[in-house]
């Protein structure tokens, strides 16, 4: 099992650049999914 590791906005912008099949999870609450936003394409795991 991998280790669980966090990543600033920029970075997983970054990865999502450098590696199209990245998976984004994004595990925030249903509030700030639907009202802060989220990335297009982003999987929502609260």
């Amino acid at each position: 099992m991998e280790e669980v590791k966090s990543l600033s906005p920029q970075e997983a912008w970054q990865m999502m650049q450098d590696e199209p099949r990245s998976i984004l999870v994004d595990v925030r609450s249903d509030m700030e999914y639907l009202f802060v936003g989220h990335p297009v394409g982003a999987i929502h795991i609260p």
